[in-house]
């Protein structure tokens, strides 16, 4: 998952989605699904940011994979927060966006890999 600022545009979105999916295949990974997944109010602001747009990729890939992709989602300029976690069951491509609210209680969703961060303090 990632947030793009709020002045990010319906082009900058697209943009956005086509650059992690070009990064995950040239990473050796295969891409399952990538959207936009909503745009909401920022509970906190980041880098002066008070809304964003959050995306929703889901992909296979190798560990060592995962850390470059990491590595280029923490350069990219445009991202103000991104997410890496590994989930233990796969997703398939038809599969619907769960909320994470409605996903609780069903058992283990995934562990941690990395958090991207920039800017503030916790």
């Amino acid at each position: 998952m990632w947030i793009l600022g709020g002045d990010a545009d319906e082009e900058a979105g697209e943009s956005s989605k086509e650059r992690i999916a070009n990064l995950v295949t040239g990473s050796g990974g295969e891409m399952v699904r990538n959207a936009r997944w909503a745009r909401r109010t920022l509970a906190h602001p980041i880098d002066g940011h008070r809304e964003g747009s959050y995306f929703l990729a889901n992909f296979t890939l190798d560990p060592s994979g995962a850390l470059a992709v990491g590595r280029a989602l923490e350069a990219d300029q445009e991202i103000i927060r991104y997410l890496l976690l590994r989930r233990e069951r796969s997703v398939s491509a038809g599969a619907d966006v769960v909320n994470p609210d409605e996903e609780q209680g069903r058992g283990r969703r995934g562990e941690e890999q990395g958090r991207g961060r920039r800017g503030g303090s916790r």
